[in-house]
């Protein structure tokens, strides 16, 4: 029997049962897949942005977060993992490990829960939890046998980016789930003729993102052409903010050279030399050359949300939030049933903000049951 059973090896997950071990707790942490940390070791393109240290609401789905991000600013974050042996840094305010390596991070935490006793089961998925019949703890059916505990922690994610799907667990004691769509993918063209010849081409712009003939958001970045669909950080921001608003079609406009007006624009092109070969990526002019120099202020495409879970980064959407207690995280139908990280209806945008949100949930979760001890 363990104190506390915590389903889901990712980064919410292991941040929950180091802490929670060094609390005195028996932890079991069960990992469907043959690692812990998997989706960790993707973040940041390999080098793991951490947190943000310009943190809000604004960048999440939800506003009823604001005691927790409140209570656990990047501040403690940083803190925190200090004291467990990782040293970070700040670039454009993007929190990463000193090394730069989300591999570095992955061992550490590994290291902390060899060091603090934890038991971890790989390749063990629960398929359901039931109450003993001492109504006193919990057993866990799982594909490598039962495990019983006193406590239980969702902490599984989603089916974003090869995760796995366990907010059915938590259905018969009547706990509600938002559908899971795509957050953080890139936007998929709905006329590939819009971007026909851009497939490979990389171009910084200031992007604007227009739902019912109106400016809901925009956000200078990098956009890089595919074939069939734009990608890089600004449309993945902007796909999951045109999600939130509960929309899945709208327009980009990209301004391609925002420091200038169109009439300077406009002079640059009446030198051939200069609109050929000195101002934006080749294939880009050309593709402009056919639709009109105008373009380069406003170049837009027609783009609906993907529907591929498996290409995202993150899921919007998930557990209801109304059906928990913010303060610890339990459940408010199941005394001793908790649930951190992207499992609920929590999502933020690209910079640190869903580690951010992995880290803060599992930390209220831990002080939660500090309190109780």
């Amino acid at each position: 029997m363990f104190d506390l059973a915590i389903i889901g090896g990712g980064f919410s997950g292991m941040i929950a049962t180091i802490q929670a071990a060094k609390l005195g707790l028996s932890v079991v942490i069960i990992e469907s897949g043959d690692r812990l940390g998997k989706k960790l070791l993707a973040t940041g393109n390999g080098r793991c942005n951490l947190t943000n240290m310009v943190m809000s609401t604004d960048f999440y789905n939800t506003d009823k977060i604001a005691n927790i991000l409140k209570n656990y600013p990047p501040e403690k974050m940083r803190a925190d993992l200090l004291e467990i042996g990782l040293v970070t840094k700040v670039r454009s305010d993007r929190v990463y490990p000193f090394s730069d390596q989300s591999c570095n991070v992955l061992d550490l935490l590994i290291d902390n829960l060899e060091d603090c006793g934890a038991s971890v089961r790989l390749g063990a998925t629960v398929n359901k939890i039931t109450k003993a019949a001492d109504e006193k703890s919990f057993t866990l059916a799982t594909s490598d046998g039962n495990i019983s505990a006193v406590k239980v922690c969702l902490a599984s994610g989603s089916t974003a980016s090869f995760g796995r799907n366990s907010m059915s667990l938590l259905s018969d004691i009547n706990h509600q789930c938002t559908d899971l769509k795509c957050g953080l993918s890139a936007f998929e063209a709905v006329h590939i003729a819009d971007i026909k010849g851009l497939a490979g081409a990389r171009q910084e712009g200031l992007v604007s993102l227009i739902v019912d003939d109106k400016v809901v958001c925009q956000e200078f970045g990098e956009i890089q052409f595919r074939r069939d669909s734009l990608s890089g950080i600004v449309m993945f921001n902007m796909q999951s903010r045109l999600q939130w608003l509960g929309h899945y079609r709208g327009t980009v406009s990209i301004d391609f050279m925002p420091d200038f007006t169109a009439e300077q624009v406009s002079k640059f092109t009446d030198n051939c030399t200069t609109f050929d070969f000195g101002m934006l990526h080749r294939n880009l002019m050309g593709n402009i050359a056919g639709k009109g120099v105008k373009s380069i202020k406003a170049f837009t495409v027609d783009v609906r949300v993907c529907d591929d879970l498996e290409r995202a980064q993150v899921a919007t959407g998930g557990l209801d939030l109304d059906m928990f207690d913010l303060s610890t995280m339990q459940s408010k139908l199941c005394d001793n049933i908790f649930a951190i990280g992207e499992v609920l209806d929590v999502d933020g945008l690209c910079g640190g903000y869903n580690l951010h949100w992995a880290y803060a949930s599992a930390s209220t979760f831990t002080s939660g049951l500090k309190e109780k001890l």
